[in-house]
């Protein structure tokens, strides 16, 4: 291993030496108390941030879907025993926030797709209720009907 090389330095090097960190250390802090001060008393312009925050219109055909698929969920969290259940219950949950998010951005035919899943996987495979939005979804893309504005 190679030594250290030391400088030596005169009292006067030593004595500027200082001053520059000193006067480096006081920009630090001047540029760290402008960000603070600027970020507490400006106002922000984030315009999606603004836009996440509002609430969109849905088409009412989302509303029908989401609470067939969340009585889906709930029957299907309710009939869970095993770890394997509350893993299958967590993914519907997320399919079921992915298929309202969809929805609020107007996305009708991924909306469709996820609570279609939702619904299949209801713990009584001989249930009554039928999922057909295809044809919904079609209807309302071929008349140009815009539900995000």
């Amino acid at each position: 291993m190679r030594p250290r090389l030391t400088v030596v330095l005169t009292p006067n090097e030593r004595q500027i030496a200082n001053a520059w960190s000193r006067y480096m250390l006081a920009v630090a802090l001047a540029i760290g108390a402008g960000v603070i001060v600027s970020s507490m008393f400006l106002p922000r312009s984030d315009e999606a941030l603004v836009a996440a925050t509002e609430e969109r219109p849905m088409s009412p055909a989302c509303t029908v879907w989401h609470a067939a698929a969340g009585d889906s969920a709930a029957d299907l969290a309710r009939s869970a025993e095993a770890e394997e259940d509350f893993r299958r219950v967590n993914e519907i949950v997320f399919k079921l926030r992915r298929g309202l998010r969809n929805c609020q951005a107007g996305w009708l035919k991924l909306a469709c797709e996820d609570f279609r899943t939702v619904v299949h996987a209801r713990p009584d495979p001989a249930s009554p209720f039928s999922f057909a939005c295809a044809d919904f979804v079609q209807d309302e893309i071929t008349a140009g009907i815009r539900l995000t504005e």
